[in-house]
């Protein structure tokens, strides 16, 4: 998908999010919420871009090391051409972090597909998580450890 790109979100950004929140979310978040999101001195937000429209976006923080992401989302319109995938990986590659956490509600199972997709793996539940009384899965994924190349000095005795 030669036509996407994936950078940091903006305050001009706002409107395409909240957008894109009150199109696929149970829960979307408000502009303040947004606003406080991308003002944080901790907040590490992306966007996703296609042929120059934000199609999809991921919010959290990057704090000691590790990341959170605290909301996903992918234009309805435009879900299931690895708009989710792209940004979990631009994430993965570009945050400052050795760990990354998540929840999920437990019967979205697209996320968990992606998120299953993409390394994260099942490290807690949180009981009544959300605002409907759904449970919450909690997800982590680890930078995998540098591979190290085999020296090429002969063995000594």
């Amino acid at each position: 998908m030669s036509e996407l790109l994936v950078r940091p979100a903006t305050d001009d950004d706002v409107d395409d999010i909240l957008d894109i929140e009150a199109r696929g979310g149970r829960e979307p978040w408000s502009a303040d919420e947004v606003l406080g999101q991308l003002d944080h001195a901790c907040g590490a937000c992306m966007v996703a871009e296609l042929h120059g429209r934000v199609v999809g976006h991921v919010l959290g923080f990057v704090v000691a090391g590790e990341g959170e992401i605290v909301t996903i989302a992918v234009d309805p319109r435009k879900q299931g051409r690895g708009l989710g995938r792209a940004l979990v990986a631009a994430l993965q590659d570009r945050w400052p972090c050795e760990r990354i956490i998540l929840e999920v509600r437990v019967d979205n199972a697209p996320a968990r597909a992606l998120y299953a997709r993409t390394g994260f793996v099942e490290v807690g539940r949180r009981k009544h998580y959300y605002a409907d009384g759904s449970d919450g899965l909690v997800l982590a994924w680890e930078r995998p450890a540098p591979r190290r190349r085999p020296s090429r000095r002969a063995p000594t005795s």
